[in-house]
Protein backbone atom coordinates (compact mmCIF):
# COMPACT_ATOMS: atom_id res chain seq x y z
CA UNK A 1 0.00 0.00 0.00
CA UNK A 2 1.06 3.68 -0.80
CA UNK A 3 2.44 5.03 2.30
CA UNK A 4 2.52 8.77 1.35
CA UNK A 5 1.05 11.20 4.05
CA UNK A 6 -2.10 13.27 2.73
CA UNK A 7 -3.76 16.77 4.37
CA UNK A 8 -7.37 17.51 3.23
CA UNK A 9 -8.58 21.21 3.97
CA UNK A 10 -12.89 21.14 4.22
CA UNK A 11 -14.91 18.51 4.69
CA UNK A 12 -17.81 19.13 2.42
CA UNK A 13 -19.43 16.51 0.00
CA UNK A 14 -16.12 16.69 -2.38
CA UNK A 15 -14.10 16.25 0.59
CA UNK A 16 -15.84 13.42 1.85
CA UNK A 17 -15.74 11.91 -2.05
CA UNK A 18 -11.55 12.53 -1.80
CA UNK A 19 -11.59 10.99 2.10
CA UNK A 20 -13.07 8.20 0.26
CA UNK A 21 -10.99 7.23 -2.50
CA UNK A 22 -7.89 8.44 0.07
CA UNK A 23 -8.78 5.05 2.12
CA UNK A 24 -9.26 2.83 -1.16
CA UNK A 25 -5.36 3.48 -0.88
CA UNK A 26 -3.45 4.62 2.31
CA UNK A 27 -4.27 3.98 5.73
CA UNK A 28 -6.52 6.66 7.94
CA UNK A 29 -4.02 7.21 9.79
CA UNK A 30 -1.62 8.37 7.02
CA UNK A 31 -4.92 10.90 6.63
CA UNK A 32 -5.24 14.36 7.88
CA UNK A 33 -8.92 16.53 7.85
CA UNK A 34 -8.67 20.18 8.46
CA UNK A 35 -12.20 20.75 8.99
CA UNK A 36 -14.50 22.98 11.83
CA UNK A 37 -16.55 20.20 11.90
CA UNK A 38 -16.51 17.43 14.60
CA UNK A 39 -15.13 14.22 13.31
CA UNK A 40 -13.99 10.95 14.76
CA UNK A 41 -11.00 10.58 12.75
CA UNK A 42 -7.16 10.21 14.00
CA UNK A 43 -5.80 13.10 12.36
CA UNK A 44 -8.65 15.93 12.76
CA UNK A 45 -7.95 19.32 13.17
CA UNK A 46 -9.68 22.58 13.00
CA UNK A 47 -6.50 24.48 11.99
CA UNK A 48 -4.90 25.13 8.73
CA UNK A 49 -1.68 25.91 10.89
CA UNK A 50 -1.18 22.28 11.65
CA UNK A 51 -0.38 21.35 8.24
CA UNK A 52 3.20 22.17 9.50
CA UNK A 53 3.19 19.04 12.15
CA UNK A 54 1.03 16.80 10.16
CA UNK A 55 3.95 17.13 7.45
CA UNK A 56 1.90 15.86 4.63
CA UNK A 57 3.40 15.00 1.07
CA UNK A 58 0.10 15.73 -1.00
CA UNK A 59 -2.27 19.07 0.25
CA UNK A 60 -5.85 18.46 -1.47
CA UNK A 61 -8.24 21.73 -1.25
CA UNK A 62 -11.33 20.93 -0.58
CA UNK A 63 -13.27 24.32 0.69
CA UNK A 64 -15.44 26.60 -1.14
CA UNK A 65 -13.52 28.57 -4.40
CA UNK A 66 -13.91 31.79 -2.64
CA UNK A 67 -11.18 29.98 0.27
CA UNK A 68 -8.87 29.10 -2.27
CA UNK A 69 -6.73 31.75 -3.16
CA UNK A 70 -5.95 32.26 0.62
CA UNK A 71 -5.13 28.98 1.27
CA UNK A 72 -2.51 28.50 -1.39
CA UNK A 73 -1.22 31.71 -0.77
CA UNK A 74 -1.03 30.35 3.01
CA UNK A 75 0.52 26.40 2.07
CA UNK A 76 3.16 28.49 -0.66
CA UNK A 77 4.26 31.00 2.15
CA UNK A 78 4.61 27.86 5.19
CA UNK A 79 5.39 24.78 3.17
CA UNK A 80 8.14 23.66 0.08
CA UNK A 81 8.25 20.73 -2.27
CA UNK A 82 4.39 19.93 -1.65
CA UNK A 83 2.00 18.49 -4.36
CA UNK A 84 -1.14 20.11 -3.80
CA UNK A 85 -4.43 19.54 -5.52
CA UNK A 86 -7.17 22.07 -5.76
CA UNK A 87 -10.59 22.07 -6.48
CA UNK A 88 -12.23 23.66 -9.48
CA UNK A 89 -12.50 25.81 -10.19
CA UNK A 90 -9.01 26.59 -8.82
CA UNK A 91 -9.87 30.92 -7.83
CA UNK A 92 -13.06 32.91 -8.23
CA UNK A 93 -10.80 34.82 -11.10
CA UNK A 94 -7.89 34.63 -12.76
CA UNK A 95 -5.40 35.46 -9.99
CA UNK A 96 -2.03 36.50 -10.67
CA UNK A 97 -0.73 33.31 -8.55
CA UNK A 98 3.09 31.90 -8.92
CA UNK A 99 3.97 28.72 -7.54
CA UNK A 100 7.71 28.79 -6.46
CA UNK A 101 7.81 26.35 -3.62
CA UNK A 102 5.22 23.30 -4.64
CA UNK A 103 3.47 22.00 -7.24
CA UNK A 104 -0.37 23.10 -7.62
CA UNK A 105 -3.19 21.32 -9.72
CA UNK A 106 -6.57 21.84 -10.04
CA UNK A 107 -8.93 18.79 -9.50
CA UNK A 108 -10.63 18.21 -13.32
CA UNK A 109 -11.38 14.56 -12.52
CA UNK A 110 -13.11 13.97 -15.32
CA UNK A 111 -10.10 14.24 -17.49
CA UNK A 112 -9.73 10.71 -15.74
CA UNK A 113 -12.47 9.04 -17.64
CA UNK A 114 -11.59 6.74 -20.70
CA UNK A 115 -14.55 8.11 -22.77
CA UNK A 116 -11.70 11.05 -22.54
CA UNK A 117 -9.36 9.24 -24.64
CA UNK A 118 -12.70 7.85 -27.09
CA UNK A 119 -12.91 10.98 -28.24
CA UNK A 120 -9.08 11.85 -28.97
CA UNK A 121 -8.92 8.63 -30.94
CA UNK A 122 -12.41 9.78 -32.91
CA UNK A 123 -10.78 12.94 -33.52
CA UNK A 124 -7.70 11.51 -35.17
CA UNK A 125 -9.17 8.52 -37.00
CA UNK A 126 -12.40 9.31 -38.07
CA UNK A 127 -12.74 13.00 -39.32
CA UNK A 128 -14.51 14.56 -36.98
CA UNK A 129 -16.42 17.55 -37.86
CA UNK A 130 -18.44 18.42 -35.02
CA UNK A 131 -18.37 17.76 -31.14
CA UNK A 132 -21.04 19.03 -28.43
CA UNK A 133 -20.36 18.97 -24.80
CA UNK A 134 -23.95 19.00 -22.64
CA UNK A 135 -23.91 19.47 -18.75
CA UNK A 136 -27.43 19.75 -17.35
CA UNK A 137 -28.21 19.97 -13.77
CA UNK A 138 -30.76 21.50 -10.70
CA UNK A 139 -28.34 23.08 -8.27
CA UNK A 140 -30.89 22.44 -5.51
CA UNK A 141 -30.27 18.87 -6.10
CA UNK A 142 -26.62 19.17 -5.51
CA UNK A 143 -26.69 22.14 -2.86
CA UNK A 144 -29.41 20.25 -0.67
CA UNK A 145 -29.78 22.05 2.80
CA UNK A 146 -30.40 25.57 0.85
CA UNK A 147 -28.89 26.17 -2.46
CA UNK A 148 -29.38 30.16 -1.76
CA UNK A 149 -27.00 30.26 1.07
CA UNK A 150 -24.21 28.26 -0.71
CA UNK A 151 -21.65 29.90 -2.00
CA UNK A 152 -22.87 28.22 -5.66
CA UNK A 153 -25.33 30.84 -5.75
CA UNK A 154 -23.42 33.47 -5.92
CA UNK A 155 -20.74 34.20 -8.65
CA UNK A 156 -18.71 36.91 -5.87
CA UNK A 157 -18.05 33.14 -4.51
CA UNK A 158 -16.99 31.68 -7.21
CA UNK A 159 -21.15 30.16 -7.92
CA UNK A 160 -22.84 30.21 -11.62
CA UNK A 161 -22.88 28.03 -14.25
CA UNK A 162 -19.58 28.81 -15.63
CA UNK A 163 -17.33 28.04 -12.82
CA UNK A 164 -19.45 25.17 -11.21
CA UNK A 165 -19.66 23.19 -14.57
CA UNK A 166 -16.18 24.38 -15.88
CA UNK A 167 -14.57 20.40 -16.66
CA UNK A 168 -16.57 20.52 -19.98
CA UNK A 169 -14.87 23.90 -20.57
CA UNK A 170 -11.72 22.39 -19.58
CA UNK A 171 -11.99 19.06 -21.27
CA UNK A 172 -12.80 21.13 -24.47
CA UNK A 173 -9.81 23.10 -23.88
CA UNK A 174 -7.32 20.40 -23.56
CA UNK A 175 -8.59 18.82 -26.24
CA UNK A 176 -8.21 21.53 -28.77
CA UNK A 177 -5.66 23.87 -27.12
CA UNK A 178 -7.45 26.88 -27.85
CA UNK A 179 -11.02 27.97 -28.30
CA UNK A 180 -12.49 30.99 -30.27
CA UNK A 181 -16.04 31.99 -29.83
CA UNK A 182 -18.84 32.80 -32.24
CA UNK A 183 -21.73 32.68 -29.94
CA UNK A 184 -22.48 33.07 -26.47
CA UNK A 185 -25.72 32.83 -24.65
CA UNK A 186 -24.90 33.57 -21.26
CA UNK A 187 -27.37 34.52 -18.92
CA UNK A 188 -29.52 34.01 -15.57
CA UNK A 189 -32.81 32.71 -17.49
CA UNK A 190 -34.43 30.42 -15.01
CA UNK A 191 -36.71 31.50 -11.70
CA UNK A 192 -33.82 29.88 -8.89
CA UNK A 193 -33.35 32.53 -6.49
CA UNK A 194 -29.32 33.04 -7.07
CA UNK A 195 -26.33 36.11 -7.75
CA UNK A 196 -24.98 34.42 -10.91
CA UNK A 197 -26.15 33.04 -14.27
CA UNK A 198 -27.35 29.70 -14.85
CA UNK A 199 -26.93 28.66 -18.72
CA UNK A 200 -25.04 29.22 -20.64
CA UNK A 201 -24.37 28.05 -24.51
CA UNK A 202 -21.01 28.09 -26.85
CA UNK A 203 -20.85 27.96 -30.50
CA UNK A 204 -17.00 27.57 -31.00
CA UNK A 205 -14.55 27.15 -33.55
CA UNK A 206 -11.54 25.19 -32.98
CA UNK A 207 -7.76 25.40 -34.30
CA UNK A 208 -7.87 22.09 -36.30
CA UNK A 209 -11.26 23.37 -37.91
CA UNK A 210 -13.95 21.14 -35.41
CA UNK A 211 -16.91 23.07 -34.80
CA UNK A 212 -17.78 23.03 -30.96
CA UNK A 213 -21.02 23.38 -28.77
CA UNK A 214 -21.15 23.58 -25.20
CA UNK A 215 -24.26 23.75 -23.02
CA UNK A 216 -24.11 24.56 -19.39
CA UNK A 217 -26.99 24.44 -17.27
CA UNK A 218 -27.57 24.26 -13.55
CA UNK A 219 -31.59 24.97 -13.59
CA UNK A 220 -32.68 21.88 -16.06
CA UNK A 221 -34.42 19.44 -13.98
CA UNK A 222 -33.78 16.57 -17.11
CA UNK A 223 -30.33 15.91 -15.76
CA UNK A 224 -28.08 15.47 -18.85
CA UNK A 225 -24.23 15.04 -19.37
CA UNK A 226 -22.57 14.05 -22.50
CA UNK A 227 -20.74 14.23 -25.41
CA UNK A 228 -21.50 13.18 -28.93
CA UNK A 229 -19.19 13.10 -31.76
CA UNK A 230 -20.70 14.24 -35.49
CA UNK A 231 -18.83 13.06 -38.80
CA UNK A 232 -20.58 11.64 -42.26
CA UNK A 233 -19.34 8.24 -41.28
CA UNK A 234 -20.18 8.01 -37.55
CA UNK A 235 -22.30 9.57 -34.72
CA UNK A 236 -21.00 8.43 -31.31
CA UNK A 237 -22.37 9.49 -27.92
CA UNK A 238 -20.78 9.30 -24.70
CA UNK A 239 -23.53 9.21 -21.79
CA UNK A 240 -21.00 9.92 -18.17
CA UNK A 241 -24.71 9.61 -16.38
CA UNK A 242 -25.24 5.87 -17.79
CA UNK A 243 -21.76 4.79 -18.78
CA UNK A 244 -22.90 4.00 -21.95
CA UNK A 245 -21.13 4.41 -25.60
CA UNK A 246 -23.67 4.59 -28.42
CA UNK A 247 -22.63 4.32 -32.19
CA UNK A 248 -25.63 6.41 -34.14
CA UNK A 249 -26.37 6.15 -37.69
CA UNK A 250 -25.66 9.75 -38.66
CA UNK A 251 -28.21 9.77 -41.53
CA UNK A 252 -31.30 7.78 -39.73
CA UNK A 253 -30.19 8.76 -35.99
CA UNK A 254 -30.98 5.37 -35.34
CA UNK A 255 -28.85 3.54 -32.68
CA UNK A 256 -26.55 1.13 -34.12
CA UNK A 257 -25.15 -0.39 -31.14
CA UNK A 258 -24.63 0.31 -27.74
CA UNK A 259 -21.73 -0.59 -25.65
CA UNK A 260 -22.08 -0.38 -21.47
CA UNK A 261 -18.94 0.39 -19.75
CA UNK A 262 -18.36 -0.32 -15.72
CA UNK A 263 -16.35 2.90 -15.40
CA UNK A 264 -18.50 6.42 -13.69
CA UNK A 265 -18.00 9.48 -12.86
CA UNK A 266 -17.34 8.62 -8.98
CA UNK A 267 -14.32 6.42 -10.46
CA UNK A 268 -12.34 9.65 -11.75
CA UNK A 269 -11.90 10.62 -8.18
CA UNK A 270 -10.09 6.93 -7.78
CA UNK A 271 -8.16 7.45 -10.51
CA UNK A 272 -7.04 11.19 -9.86
CA UNK A 273 -6.17 10.21 -6.29
CA UNK A 274 -4.31 7.06 -7.68
CA UNK A 275 -2.40 9.40 -9.88
CA UNK A 276 -1.17 11.94 -7.52
CA UNK A 277 -0.48 9.36 -5.38
CA UNK A 278 1.71 7.84 -7.75
CA UNK A 279 3.35 10.86 -9.31
CA UNK A 280 1.66 9.84 -12.60
CA UNK A 281 0.37 13.44 -13.08
CA UNK A 282 0.33 13.83 -16.71
CA UNK A 283 -3.19 13.82 -16.81
CA UNK A 284 -4.05 16.56 -14.19
CA UNK A 285 -5.12 19.71 -14.94
CA UNK A 286 -1.66 22.17 -14.09
CA UNK A 287 -2.03 25.14 -12.47
CA UNK A 288 -1.56 27.02 -16.41
CA UNK A 289 -4.34 25.46 -17.76
CA UNK A 290 -6.78 25.97 -14.82
CA UNK A 291 -5.82 29.73 -14.81
CA UNK A 292 -6.21 29.25 -18.59
CA UNK A 293 -10.09 27.70 -18.05
CA UNK A 294 -10.78 31.24 -15.61
CA UNK A 295 -9.37 33.19 -18.36
CA UNK A 296 -11.61 32.08 -20.94
CA UNK A 297 -14.63 32.26 -18.69
CA UNK A 298 -13.84 35.40 -17.94
CA UNK A 299 -14.10 36.39 -21.48
CA UNK A 300 -17.13 34.95 -21.83
CA UNK A 301 -20.05 37.75 -23.07
CA UNK A 302 -23.37 37.32 -24.00
CA UNK A 303 -24.06 38.10 -27.94
CA UNK A 304 -27.28 36.65 -28.47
Amino acid sequence: MIKKKVSLIGFGSIGKKHFSSLRKFIPEKNIQIISSQDLEIENISKNIQDLDKFDPDIIIDCTPTHQHLENCNYIEESLKNKCILVEKPIFVKNEQFSSENNTYFCAYNLRFHPFIEIIKENISQNNIEKIIFNCLSYLPNWRKKDYRKSYSSDAETGGGVALELSHEIDLALSIFGSLQTKKCIYKKQSDLDIQANDFLFLDLDTKNKIKCEITLDIANKNEQRDITLFSDEVKINLDFLTSEIKNISPETNAILDTKKTNFFIQDTYDEQIKSLLDNDVKKLCTLEEALKVLEFIEGLQDNE
